[in-house]
């Protein structure tokens, strides 16, 4: 039995390992001011 609970904290340990290891995954903020608005018509390009 301690083995088997030994077991289990070692795994529940690297997986949370696992899930801190890609960062920090939220969208940051960023400056649109200078930018025009796309509008309603499709574009064949990006325009920035």
């Amino acid at each position: 039995m301690r083995q088997y609970i030994l077991l289990l904290g070692l795994t529940l340990l690297l997986i949370a390992n696992q899930v801190f290891a890609h960062g920090d995954a939220q969208p940051q903020p960023i400056d649109v001011k200078g930018l025009e608005p796309l509008g309603d018509e499709w574009l064949e390009e990006n325009p920035y």
